[in-house]
């Protein structure tokens, strides 16, 4: 008895690994059909990147004269050959690479950061 439930047991197992076995295989299968496509996001609408050296430190200006953080004293900008430098004063570092970044994102070609950071003041 106990040999026939062993058996039993064995053919039971068995039959579970194969079915295991080609279940996985149909599931692999059947991706390899399916292109693996991201779901795409709608696209924004891109504003016309300026052109102009003109164009670009009128940009940069807007940029700065509309961020919080630089409009009490916005830093002075000159375009030329799509160069941008930009000079004056930062409160910090942040401030700083900031300047460089909406510089960048109005299509300067190069960006000459000549902005001092501020002392910290000791308390």
């Amino acid at each position: 008895m106990r040999q026939l439930v062993r058996k039993s047991v064995k053919q039971l197992v068995l039959a579970m690994g194969s079915l295991s076995l080609l279940v996985t295989i149909a599931f692999a299968q059947e991706m390899q059909k399916q292109p693996a496509t991201p779901k795409a996001k709608p696209a924004k609408a891109k504003a016309a990147m300026p052109t102009s050296d003109a164009d670009i430190q009128k940009c940069i200006q807007d940029r700065f004269a509309n961020s919080p953080s630089m409009k009490d004293k916005p830093p002075t900008v000159s375009v030329s050959g799509g160069v941008a430098t930009i000079t004056g004063e930062a409160k910090n570092g942040g401030q700083k690479g900031a300047a460089t970044r909406s510089a960048k994102s109005c299509g300067a070609k190069e960006v000459k950061n000549e902005m001092t950071v501020a002392a910290k003041m000791k308390k």
